[in-house]
């Protein structure tokens, strides 16, 4: 039961890390690394599934060794989340190639295995599975016990976590002189984001404690089965990752960047993206900028009126302004003090308005529900009353009175 639902929380987290690249795409390419660190967990874990669970032989052959470079990565990518979003920047420098040489040595290391008969691996993955005992004694053509691996793995995932810690505690110290709700939108995310880091550090933790029962006991079956019943009650462990992400939409549906200036750079572009200033004592870039931000997305929305088109939302506004999805929410949130769907259906209730004040109209209320941007004659009805008050058609009367 137990190993059923492990592999119910492994799809859950692939299926998240796809929503991910789905809707962050644009928004805040930041989240892509955290997309990639949990599909990449999410293989590692199918894969210690099927030797934990006694899973498919033919799945299991396909897995195990062949992606093991990929699982190097898992730690690194996680940090550059973290560090991407506090800089605001999702770019990668020269001097972070060296993040990738684990995975890079590990790619030639299983050369060896990778061209072995495929017939040998699946003689070999049922072997595994029938007697799960022999897998610190297997040969995968390492020229060193394969173990180190799973230690190196866990060892790198704390080193990383530990890093990604530093980072927020030090973020979380920067934005004490900012005050408002720029403040607790920071505090909140960085939040989240310890809690998550913590949770992999617990993780990493239990891994390391899983490999090392074969140095403490010494009869493999009796060490195997305690490495199982780690396994199985990380559970608990496994399932808090897709919750913490469901629980906070803004990891799969934009996650909000911090980037912090001196109160004098107020100019976007002419900012370059890799300059490096001290967090401590300085105004966010973003909030710098939101007076500005707040006028031109004003102004644009009465110039161009782009809410007339069925379907227009924050990323279409995002797109033609060229400010990312979140910035422009927290922007309209501040400023206005409403939410992007209530700040655009405003726009179109006072349009529909526009359009019944004109005299001698024949426009019934479906063609000013359509031409004002509206899905539905319902859609507009619920609008218009939640703004207003009263019903279109009780308006248009009071409205007819009136002229």
């Amino acid at each position: 039961m137990r190993a059923d639902a492990f592999l119910i929380i492994v799809l859950l987290g692939a299926l998240l890390s796809i929503m991910m690249v789905i809707n962050n795409r644009h928004a805040n390419k930041n989240a892509l690394y955290l997309a990639a660190f949990l599909f990449i967990l999410c293989i590692e874990a199918f894969t210690s599934w099927n030797y934990h669970a006694q899973g498919n032989p033919f799945v299991f052959a396909l897995l195990l060794n062949h992606v093991a470079p990929l699982y190097t990565l898992k730690a690194p990518l996680l940090y550059f989340f973290i560090r991407g979003n506090i800089r605001d920047n999702h770019t990668l420098s020269a001097t972070d190639s060296w993040h990738f040489l684990p995975a890079f040595l590990h790619l030639l290391l299983i050369i060896p295995y990778v061209i072995t008969p495929f017939s040998e691996k699946l003689a070999l993955t049922q072997s595994l599975i029938n007697h799960p005992e022999l897998y610190p004694l297997t040969d995968l053509k390492y020229p060193y016990p394969h173990t180190f691996n799973l230690y190196f793995r866990g060892f790198q995932m704390v080193v990383y976590a530990f890093l990604s810690l530093l980072l927020l505690l030090r973020f979380k110290k920067s934005i004490r002189p900012i005050t408002g709700e720029l403040q607790k939108l920071y505090r909140f995310s960085a939040n989240w984001l310890l809690l998550f880091v913590g949770v992999m550090l617990v993780v990493a933790l239990m891994q390391m404690l899983m490999v090392a029962q074969v140095s403490f006991i010494d009869n493999l079956k009796v060490a195997t089965q305690r490495a199982t019943a780690i396994f199985e009650s990380g559970i608990f462990v496994y399932a808090l990752l897709p919750v913490i992400l469901m629980a906070y939409p803004r990891f799969l549906y934009g996650f909000p960047t911090f980037r912090f200036r001196k109160p004098q750079l107020v100019d976007r572009k002419s900012t370059p993206l890799g300059t490096h200033i001290t967090l401590n004592n300085y105004s966010s870039h973003v909030f710098q900028n939101l007076q500005s931000l707040s006028t031109e997305i004003s102004e644009y929305m009465q110039r161009d009126k782009p809410f007339l088109k069925s379907g227009f939302k924050v990323t279409d506004l995002a797109h033609t302004l060229q400010v990312p999805p979140h910035h422009i929410q927290l922007c309209i949130s501040i400023q206005f003090g409403k939410t992007v769907v209530d700040y655009i259906n405003e726009f179109k209730i006072e349009y529909a308005c526009e359009l019944m004040k004109i005299p001698d109209n024949s426009y019934s209320m479906e063609v000013v529900a359509e031409k004002s941007g509206f899905v539905s004659t319902d859609d507009f009805d619920s609008t218009f009353r939640s703004i207003k008050g009263i019903t279109p058609r009780q308006w248009y009367l009071s409205a007819k009175e009136l002229n």
